[in-house]
C-alpha cells in the first residue's frame, strides 16, 4: 500500500487503508484477500487506537460481514447447469 510506506506501520491511517482495501476485496468477492486486509486493519487500529475505539468496531463489523458471506457461500448450492430445454 503506497501511502502506508511513509507512515509507521502501526499508524491509524495505515489501519484505515487496510480496512478500505479489505472492503473493496469483499465487494469484489475476493474473500481471502479481504480476510488478510481486514485482519491487518484490526491489528493496526487496535494497536493505534485501543480495542474499544469505534474504528476498531467498524473493522469487527466488516469481519462479521465476511464471516456471514463465507457461511452463505457454503450453504448456497451452485447454480444448476442448464439442461438445454
Amino acid at each position: 500500500v503506497g501511502a502506508a510506506k511513509s507512515l509507521p506501520p502501526t499508524h491509524a491511517i495505515v489501519g484505515s487503508i487496510f480496512h478500505r482495501r479489505g472492503l473493496c476485496s469483499l465487494e469484489q468477492g475476493r474473500l481471502d484477500a479481504a480476510q488478510v486486509d481486514l485482519d491487518r486493519a484490526r491489528e493496526v487500529l487496535t494497536a493505534a487506537l485501543g480495542p474499544d475505539h469505534p474504528r476498531v468496531a467498524q473493522v469487527q463489523a466488516s469481519l462479521l460481514d465476511l464471516k456471514q458471506l463465507r457461511r452463505a457461500k457454503e450453504v448456497t448450492p451452485a447454480d444448476p447447469t442448464p439442461t438445454g430445454e
